[in-house]
């Protein structure tokens, strides 16, 4: 399954939610113990996206499993350092195309943060605006 976070396009690997421990400690959080967690991580290091893997990947994996609608989410930190929470978080449920049409960008390169805030989080904005 593919999720956005932020502006980047990775794969969720749905299998490892199955694993008998890895259930197990899913159904002991809440959407929102995720939620502080991922806003945790984005006060440490404001560009998590792009500088780590696995950190991402793992948010994106517990908020897949948490809300299987949710396939792209923002965390924005005003700075490196800040609080959890002053970081800003907004979800969405993009459309199998769109999501595939930012991947493509992704894979020739040409993703960029106002590529994916044009397409994606602007759009989120003026919906609750």
């Amino acid at each position: 399954m593919l999720f956005l976070l932020n502006d980047v396009v990775m794969t969720v690997e749905l299998e490892a939610l199955s694993e008998p421990q890895v259930a197990a400690s899913l159904r002991a959080m809440s959407l929102n113990q995720i939620l502080q967690l991922g806003r945790e991580m984005f006060a440490e290091s404001p560009r998590l996206q792009h500088v780590s893997q696995s950190g991402p990947l793992r948010l994106a994996t517990l908020i897949t499993a948490k809300q299987p609608d949710i396939n792209a989410a923002l965390f924005a930190a005003p700075a490196k350092g800040c609080p959890p929470d002053a970081v800003v978080c907004r979800f969405a449920s993009l459309g199998i195309e769109m999501i595939h049409e930012l991947k493509g960008f992704q894979d020739r390169g040409a993703m960029t943060k106002m590529l994916a805030d044009f397409h994606v989080w602007g759009k989120v904005r003026a919906a609750v605006a």
